[in-house]
């Protein structure tokens, strides 16, 4: 798969999830984590505020990561990453594209 290296990627929340914690009962736990941290070590990842606080507060509350753990995930990310605010005017495109394509909020 040629990949053009120049072209941002935004990752979700479920994929760092994936890369931290795995689900004993999930037959593709595995695999799913392996995908995740392959995707983790590509370049140009774009994550928004919002996927900082979800993969957090789910680690805090899933994986028992305690403050210097996600002190320490939030230092990686902000190196590793671009990481935009959600703004007003990108809440208002979400409601739109929410709307055209049936997505959930």
């Amino acid at each position: 798969m040629n990949v053009d290296e120049s072209q941002q990627s935004f990752i979700d929340s479920n994929i760092w999830l994936y890369r931290f914690i795995i689900n004993p009962r999930d037959t593709n736990a595995i695999p799913k984590q392996q995908i995740a941290t392959t995707i983790r070590n590509s370049q140009n990842i774009l994550i928004s505020t919002q996927v900082v606080n979800e993969v957090c507060s789910n680690l805090i509350r899933k994986a028992k990561f305690n403050n210097a753990q996600i002190q320490i995930l939030v230092e990686e990310l902000v190196f590793n990453c671009d990481i935009l605010p959600v703004s007003i005017e990108t809440l208002k495109s979400a409601v739109k594209l929410r709307a055209q394509y049936l997505l959930s909020f």
